[in-house]
């Protein structure tokens, strides 16, 4: 289950309080254990052995081998590591499972609390992931989990389109050289698509197009990030 429709983008440091219940317990499979929590920063809204999803999960898990919290880096989804490497557990001298959890990301320190306690169960450096959507995941076998109080504090993921155009004018036909590199983005930019408004259409941060004749031209940009979110602007010619 993820957060916002559509997903929401988030980016650098958020802080995420949630009262999550977790059942039944013991698991009817005791070799798996009930176990389930929240996914955050992960690239896409997908579940989390897709192959292609990177990013964190946190989970309280029921188990005598590992019992307690457990903070998992995806790295593009498959398992065992490391495509699913832990990276920190805590909390296993609690018997059962808090009921306020909050995650708080302060540069590259993540840092769980349980309930009102004021010394964090896991606190660790990892700084791989700052970028992507924030979500509620559960182990398939009978687990069930109730969510409430959800409160997260977080950065929009921002990109900020910017292009110029050398020359803007002159008689036909006309070469003009576009050029996309001032564009900003707190995710990666991962795609340039040009409109030139007579018809062709291209891609890439710098390019060339030929008018060949003499008209008002509206180009279009449009900018992807790695996360999927877009955005555009436009140029006379």
């Amino acid at each position: 289950i993820w957060a916002g429709d559509t997903p929401i983008l988030m980016s650098g440091d958020i802080e995420a309080t949630i009262d999550l219940e977790l059942g039944p317990f013991p698991h009817p499979d005791a070799g798996v254990g009930s176990h389930g929590g929240i996914a955050f920063y992960c690239n896409e809204p997908t579940e989390r052995y897709q192959t292609p999803i990177s990013g964190y999960t946190l989970d309280w898990i029921n188990r005598a081998a590992d019992h307690g919290f457990r903070l998992i880096r995806l790295d593009a989804g498959a398992k065992p590591a490391p495509g699913h490497t832990i990276i920190a557990t805590g909390g296993a001298e609690i018997v059962d499972p808090p009921l306020t959890w909050t995650v708080r990301i302060d540069g590259e320190m993540i840092l769980v609390f349980a309930d009102d306690d004021p010394v964090p169960v896991i606190e660790v450096a990892d700084a791989t992931y700052r970028k992507g959507h924030f979500g509620f995941w559960t182990y398939q076998n009978a687990t069930e989990m109730l969510v409430d109080n959800v409160q997260v504090e977080y950065e929009p993921v921002v990109i900020q389109p910017c292009a110029t155009a050398t020359p803007t004018s002159g008689p036909s036909p006309l070469t003009v050289s576009f050029d996309a590199s001032c564009t900003t983005s707190t995710a990666e930019v991962a795609a340039y698509r040009w409109d030139f408004g007579d018809g062709e259409a291209g891609t890439g941060v710098t390019i060339s197009h030929e008018y060949l004749f003499a008209d008002n031209y509206v180009v279009t940009l449009e900018i992807e990030d790695t996360t999927g979110a877009t955005d555009t602007m436009t140029l006379t010619i």
